[in-house]
Order: C-alpha cells, then structure tokens, then sequence
C-alpha cells in the first residue's frame, strides 16, 4: 500500500489514523523495530493500546519525526508523553524526557 508522503504504516487511535514511515518507527522505538523485525506480518497498520487521546499521540509522533516538542501543548499532555515513550519503549538517544523535564520546570 502507498499512502501519500512514502508513508507505508497506519497507527490507529480513537478510530483515527495517523500514517507515519516504517522506518522512523523502526529507528526510535525498541517496539517497533521488534515488531517489525521478528514479527513476519505484512500489515501495515496497528491499533494503539496505549490508552491516550490521539492528540496525545500525534504530538508523540511528531517528536519521533523531529526531535522536538511544541511548547504552545497542553500541560496536561506531558505526562502521557512520558507514559507514551515507556509504553512504545524509545531508544536511549531520545530526548523527550529531557524535553518534558524543561517544559515542567518553566511552570
């Protein structure tokens, strides 16, 4: 399937889809490159089991992409984003905590 943007995956949260690359899922988080490794699945879709609100989750994939966090979100957002990065298990060279770490000590 080829989605626009070369993005070849659908992460679906509360009946929404939001399509990313593979590779950037692969690249920064360990589930991910599990999943998509040692599993031998040709999907190219997955629910979200995580339990957050799909603005929660966009703003998730979003730092995947860039590094970045948008300090204009909702403060109740940065807790989900550190449960987001357990659960999806991001790799050692993230900075998202450090990130979250900043913004909650600007408040």
């Amino acid at each position: 399937m080829k989605m626009k943007n070369g993005k070849d995956f659908i992460i679906i949260s509360e009946d929404k889809e939001i399509k990313v690359h593979k590779l950037i899922l692969q690249a920064r988080s360990e589930l991910f490159r599990g999943m998509f490794v040692s599993v031998n699945d040709n999907s190219n879709r997955v629910n979200d089991y995580s339990d957050k609100s799909n603005e929660s989750l966009s703003y998730f994939i979003k730092f995947l992409y860039y590094d970045e966090i948008d300090y204009g979100m909702k403060e109740s957002i940065y807790d989900d984003l550190e449960e987001l990065q357990d659960f999806y298990q991001l790799n050692e060279r993230s900075f998202l905590r450090d990130h979250i770490d900043n913004l909650k000590s600007n408040f």
